[in-house]
């Protein structure tokens, strides 16, 4: 692992705001582009906060995502964090408007809209349902587009028992889910959030950590929110690596003994609408 610390913007304002931004290569072009947009954004919100960029270098058999993450948190302690993906492209007032609607609503973790690069909305928050439900079942066959897949899925969750879960998806539709979570690709997160939680946790390599922290964020009483101004494009996957298939199971497996079906939904209730706006 190596860390790269640099000043996009040094300001008069008293905020500071640490962009943590975990990738495999420095020197691919997406990265490249991501830092782009983030020095731009930076300009545009230059009356706001002083923005630093800490740059997380990972790949291989030491990579843990929760880990690079954490490691660019404690590098530079500030007012705000930002954790992003590399191959998520902020637009030019995402940085902005990510500082006013935090100091405004007090929120603990914001998250952004991403669209594909047609334009297509790709993630609008995180919703749920109970694994135990028709909607579930009817989810599983649109999702997977092969029935036998399904039932195999089906299948393996009765075997282990966890049919009477919650379980997460990523909504494609504006303003929807009404009652959520935000997805990793863009967690706008205040100090104290960061202070109560000790960040992201570890036993999550790859996968779901971006939901257990939201979800650990709500428990220490802070707020998690989206809103339709804060935007970027999403190169999901840009890398060519499949973490789900890496990782799924173990990270399943982990998550399911960590929380349970009425702690969550008690949660998502506490937190209320997902959207500010």
């Amino acid at each position: 692992m190596r860390i790269y610390n640099e000043v996009l913007v040094k300001s008069e304002a008293s905020k500071t705001v640490n962009i943590v931004v975990p990738t495999p290569d420095m020197s691919s072009e997406i990265y490249k582009k991501a830092r782009f947009r983030l020095s731009i954004a930076s300009q545009v919100a230059r009356e706001s906060a002083s923005f630093y960029l800490t740059t997380v270098e990972s790949s291989g058999s030491e990579f843990n995502y929760s880990r690079s993450v954490n490691s660019g948190l404690e590098e530079l302690e500030a007012d705000y964090y930002l954790n992003i993906n590399d191959d998520f492209l902020v637009y030019d007032d995402a940085l902005l408007n990510s500082i006013l609607m935090a100091e405004s609503y007090r929120i603990g973790v914001l998250g952004a809209l991403s669209f594909y690069p047609t334009g297509k909305i790709q993630h609008a928050g995180i919703g749920y349902m109970r694994s135990l439900s028709l909607a579930y079942l009817k989810y599983m066959a649109l999702q997977n587009r092969a029935p036998f897949f399904m039932l195999k899925q089906y299948e393996r969750h009765l075997k282990e028992g966890n049919l009477d879960f919650i379980v997460f998806y990523n909504s494609h539709i504006y303003k929807l889910p009404k009652k959520g979570l935000v997805t990793g690709a863009y967690h706008f997160i205040s100090r104290d959030t960061i202070k109560s939680t000790g960040g992201y946790d570890e036993n999550f390599r790859m996968g779901s950590e971006d939901i257990d922290f939201c979800l650990e964020a709500i428990k220490k009483g802070f707020k998690v929110a989206m809103t339709t101004v804060v935007k970027g494009i999403h190169y999901e996957t840009y890398h060519g690596l499949n973490y789900s298939k890496l990782f799924g199971k173990d990270t399943e497996r982990y998550f399911l003994s960590k929380w349970n079906k009425r702690l969550i939904e008690s949660l998502l209730d506490r937190n209320g609408e997902l959207y500010l706006d």
